[in-house]
């Protein structure tokens, strides 16, 4: 009797924390440090492991130097994220000492079993917000198990922090440089953790396809860092995402002279030195004009610069072509038709309703418009957004061409037929354009729509199947706070398995068809430009080919590829 209430007494007390069960997984890095994290559901969990020095003082607006610490690390949970957000002059998101990632083990992984491979995220957020744990959207414990793989979740620096060029002083790409390191750090790592460095898998959404594109652009940086790509929602040469280095120059010295600092000055680096990281923070708070000064919502939409961002104060920043291997030496799709990029199969495409999240940040882009949108609206959209790609003549010569693509009596509304507009001009047919361009160079690519709607879920029902809705599906999570209205039923379970299924064969073997299929999946054919070949993603996958070919040559002829 005394024994069982003994034991009991334990349970209970491990139960509320006052003792452990289980010891804490540890590991032991190459540089001697031991990395101790914490067990959950029998996986081990490290959470806030340094990868680069703390980009402060003389490295603040330079390229991550690698973190050089032997001494022991607790990972145990998350670390600080990268400065995004300033909601006031007292309320700001994140801190400035921020490189650290997250990784998570398959459960019954130790470094004595045989190596696993490694799927490495790279968040998205308009190169403005996110970091690689948000809020437990990023957890990775129900990935790594589902696909017997290690996933690691890196920060990598946003914002001005991480783009923001001033000539001489920097060219704009600390944000993409850290995401490099931090996959430097994999190779030089994961073993540790029972990692296969020669089987990484980079994947990101939105900005962090367009990052993944960078990288899988980038070979002579890039070589051997991964092994494989998929690109969700991802872009490799839009200008609206890439900046050129001139005007990316232009654009910093008109946001350091709002923050008080003059580029063509002699103590500009000191300037931008002494200034405190909410200072610096001039971005998404813009949209927030009624609680910071209006000026700063002034700058973005009619500053007298010569160049001023088109997505504005939504997306200000974003990687600058600067001419370097270890910047961006050119725009990505330029270097995968230059044969550039790196020989690895690549998973790319898009979901189905990807402009519908778009469509109401407009009235803060585009000056003049307005809800609801009219069929003025669209043309001033499109006008906004073409004007600076294929000039205001050629938008105009081409618009009546644009609407028989578009017919409005396809759509319920204006703002539908936008919302179409956007999705292929920013992500579907930039998409086939690089899945044309990386097939002809031998690589194996997988082209996909998502097509999921699971119809109890209302922002499903409001938006479709909108801009980073497969992230729900990969990750195996219903979002931050969203367990009521995300609950996962038979369909939303089996989209869960089936998306999982593609990327954890694509980690394995860089094939998404070898593995064991989970019932009646159909086998993906890969891509060919001559077979324009896709697979709708849904609970009933299906293959077809033509994704939305004739809209897709159309802006394609229209943008001169």
């Amino acid at each position: 009797m005394r024994e069982t209430m003994l034991r009991l007494i334990l349970a209970i007390l491990a139960l509320f924390g006052g003792l452990s069960s289980a010891s804490s997984p540890s590991t032991k890095l190459p540089n001697g440090a031991i990395v101790t994290g914490r067990e959950e559901k029998g996986a081990a969990v490290y959470q806030g492991i340094p990868f680069g020095e703390p980009p402060l003082n003389e490295l603040r607006f330079q390229a991550p130097v690698p973190f050089a610490g032997g001494d022991d690390l607790d990972a145990s949970k998350p670390k600080h994220i990268c400065p995004q957000l300033k909601i006031s002059k007292r309320i700001n998101l994140g801190n400035e000492d921020c490189l650290y990632l997250n990784v998570y083990l398959p459960p019954g992984v130790s470094p004595s079993d045989e190596n696993v491979p490694v799927l490495f995220w790279i968040f998205g957020g308009g190169y403005i917000a996110g970091d690689g744990w948000e809020f437990t959207m990023y957890q990775g414990q129900k990935l790594a198990k589902a696909t017997n793989s290690i996933v690691v979740a890196a920060n990598y620096r946003v914002n001005a922090f991480g783009f923001l060029a001033a000539e001489g002083y920097s060219t704009g790409n600390m944000g993409i440089q850290d995401q490099r390191l931090a996959l430097n750090w994999v190779q030089t790592n994961i073993a540790a953790f029972n990692g296969d460095p020669s089987r990484v898998t980079i994947f990101g959404q939105s900005a962090g396809a367009m990052s993944v594109c960078h990288h899988y652009a980038n070979g002579e940086a890039s070589e051997g860092l991964f092994h494989a790509a998929l690109m969700e929602s991802g872009n490799c040469n839009t200008p609206e995402f890439f900046f050129e280095q001139d005007d990316a120059y232009e654009f910093g010295v008109e946001y350091s002279k709002i923050i008080g600092c003059d580029v063509a000055s002699a103590d500009y680096k000191d300037c931008m030195g002494k200034l405190t990281t909410a200072e610096i923070m001039v971005g998404m708070e813009a949209l927030l004009e009624d609680i910071v000064d209006p000026s700063v919502d002034e700058f973005y939409l009619s500053t007298n610069s010569t160049f001023v961002p088109p997505l504005s104060p939504i997306m200000p920043f974003g990687p600058v072509i600067d001419g370097t291997v270890n910047g961006t030496p050119r725009m990505p799709y330029d270097g995968i038709t230059g044969k550039k990029a790196m020989n690895v199969p690549l998973m790319i495409g898009s979901t189905s309703n990807e402009g519908s999240i778009f469509v109401p940040m407009l009235s803060e882009i585009v000056d003049g418009l307005k809800f609801p949108i009219s069929n003025d609206d669209v043309k001033l959209a499109v006008h906004h957004i073409l004007d600076p790609v294929i000039g205001a003549d050629a938008v105009n010569a081409d618009y009546n061409g644009l609407m028989e693509v578009y017919p409005i009596e396809n759509y319920s509304d204006p703002r539908e037929q936008l919302s179409k507009i956007l999705r292929d001009y920013m992500f579907l047919c930039p998409s086939r354009r690089a899945a044309r361009s990386a097939s002809a160079n031998g690589n194996e690519v997988f082209l996909y729509q998502f097509d999921f709607h699971p119809y109890t879920w209302p922002d499903f029902d409001a938006l479709g199947d909108y801009h980073g809705a497969e992230i729900f599906f990969i990750w195996d999570t219903a979002g931050p706070g969203m367990e009521l209205i995300h609950p996962f039923f038979k369909d939303e379970r089996r989209m869960v398995e089936i998306m999982q299924y593609y990327v954890g064969n694509l980690a394995k073997v860089g094939d998404v068809n070898k593995g064991d299929m989970p019932g009646d999946v159909p086998v993906w054919p890969v891509f060919t430009t001559e077979g324009d070949q896709h697979m709708h993603l849904d609970e009933k996958p299906k293959a077809g080919v033509g994704l939305n070919k004739d809209v897709c040559d159309f802006h394609d002829k229209m943008l001169g590829f």
